[in-house]
């Protein structure tokens, strides 16, 4: 899956960005967002390597790792924001995945993202705005891995609340919810 992750890179660099192939001619079979930013990568770059097609990921897991370090710093402590920045860095899972041409650790920034957004929503901090950029964001998501990134969104959403001793259907009451739910079901 790789080597194929990194022919559709080369194939949207080449200007095949509706219709990328891999050698053998097959179709990408996963939504697009991941192979055009980094044939858009690469195609800035002057041409496709392997460091090239994995810029993306790289990017991205930075992007986890950096949001987890500024949340856990400002809801839990700087320290502790520290130490989960250097777990994540340090940890061999997490950096292997990281260097992959792969759109898990894209998907996985979008969703996490989401998360992050809607988090003072959920503390009852509701603004519309912040429930706008939650469903974009999450769009993007499902334009890496398709519907998994709103099954993630919600069991995340779905478990803080039974963690935090709340019921969770009772997001479906707020207006704001609705702001999420609404372009998925479009």
């Amino acid at each position: 899956a790789e080597s194929q992750s990194a022919q559709w890179v080369a194939s949207v660099a080449q200007g095949h960005l509706f219709t990328p192939r891999d050698y053998y001619g097959h179709l990408v079979e996963k939504p697009p967002l991941f192979y055009w930013l980094g044939g858009a990568v690469a195609w800035a770059a002057g041409g496709i390597n392997e460091t090239r097609s994995r810029v993306v990921s790289l990017a991205a897991a930075t992007a986890i790792a950096l949001e987890v370090l500024v949340w856990t710093a400002e809801y839990v402590g700087a320290a502790e924001g520290w130490l989960a920045f250097l777990f994540l860095i340090a940890s061999y899972g997490f950096a292997s995945r990281a260097t992959l041409a792969l759109t898990d650790m894209l998907m996985t920034f979008f969703v996490l993202s989401t998360v992050l957004i809607l988090f003072p929503q959920l503390e009852g901090r509701a603004s519309t705005r912040r429930a706008i950029a939650a469903a974009a964001v999450m769009q993007l998501g499902m334009m890496t891995k398709g519907p998994v990134a709103i099954i993630l969104v919600a069991l995340s959403v779905f478990t803080y609340e039974l963690l935090q001793r709340r019921n969770p259907l009772r997001l479906l009451r707020e207006g704001w919810m609705w702001l999420i739910i609404a372009p998925v079901t479009i």
